[in-house]
């Protein structure tokens, strides 16, 4: 059987308080609740067959802070605490997870990276 590959990801660049609450429940949709749902698809099968991999794409991000990265970092965290509680209870069914915690990677992330309007806000 394939693994299941969890790789969809956004992120948003700029100082917190420009962020606006769509533009970050949109990064937590994307990168964290993408994961879950994708997730939640294939361990039912899984668990019955009792055999899996589970290959989910983090960064990084996901295990430091990295500056005017705050929205997307907090994603990565709450995906790396994800894994790593999952991966525990998936053991007995010998399905196992692959966390790929990658660094910069040249591809259209960048270009589609979701920057606030800092108008008006100060950086200090």
């Amino acid at each position: 059987p394939c693994p299941a590959v969890c790789n969809a990801g956004v992120g948003l660049m700029g100082p917190l308080e420009t962020c606006s609450d769509q533009a970050m429940k949109t990064v937590f949709d994307v990168n964290f609740f993408g994961a879950v749902r994708t997730i939640q698809a294939f361990l039912p099968a899984m668990k019955r067959r009792r055999a899996g991999r589970i290959i989910i794409s983090s960064s990084i991000g996901g295990l430091q802070g990295l500056p005017f990265n705050s929205v997307y970092c907090a994603s990565k965290f709450a995906v790396e605490g994800l894994c790593e509680s999952l991966a525990i209870v998936l053991q007995p069914f010998n399905i196992h997870l692959t966390l790929v915690e990658c660094g910069p990677v040249n591809t259209s992330f960048l270009a589609n990276l979701q920057r606030p309007d800092p108008e008006g806000s100060e950086l200090q």
